[in-house]
């Protein structure tokens, strides 16, 4: 019998835990072709020009699988959005009852044209804010339990730090029992 390192075990009982779930995941946001009756961004169609977003449905698949289903970590608390882009998540936490939003970003274009999106659509400037600057640099600059909510949605691809961030992210979200959410 071949030799099973931990990390291996480890990975294999995480597949199996989470195959339903991705699975489900997975269809919904390539497999279902329909977008019946429009979608979440088809109403705020600035999104579509401030960034390279492929086919429109892609769009709105992923807002039905990241932001309907989890209304309750984002209604009524203050969400950090790692790596905002030109703020399209930042406005749909916003506008899923957010109380305070702060999007961070790297690239000067896109904390412009968060900017500009949010201005756009009203949104008030004390209610969703970016910041232009490096994530890691930035989290350190952050007091910790100012955020319930922390959004990392296609930025973990984009370092090598995954540790550091997700123990900076824990620095965020403090559950009552003194442990850290990384939601």
């Amino acid at each position: 019998m071949p030799k099973v390192g931990i990390h291996t075990l480890v990975a294999s009982r995480l597949r199996n835990h989470y195959r339903k779930y991705l699975l489900g995941l997975q269809r919904t946001l390539f497999y279902d072709k329909s977008d019946e009756g429009g979608g979440f961004f088809d109403a705020y169609p600035r999104f579509y020009e401030t960034s390279i977003i492929g086919p429109r449905n892609r769009l709105n698949k992923r807002y039905r699988a990241l932001i309907e289903p989890n209304g309750e970590i984002i209604r009524g608390k203050s969400v950090l959005d790692l790596g905002s882009h030109d703020g399209r998540w930042s406005f749909a936490a916003h506008k899923a009852g957010a109380r305070y939003v702060l999007g961070i970003e790297a690239r000067e274009h896109l904390v412009k044209h968060s900017q500009e999106n949010m201005r756009a659509y009203q949104v008030p400037e004390d209610q969703v804010e970016f910041a232009l600057g490096d994530v890691f640099e930035k989290l350190d600059q952050l007091e910790p339990d100012r955020f319930e909510t922390v959004f990392c949605l296609g930025f973990l691809y984009h370092t090598t730090h995954h540790m550091l961030l997700l123990n900076n992210i824990a620095r965020f979200c403090p559950l009552p029992s003194g442990r850290a959410a990384t939601q």
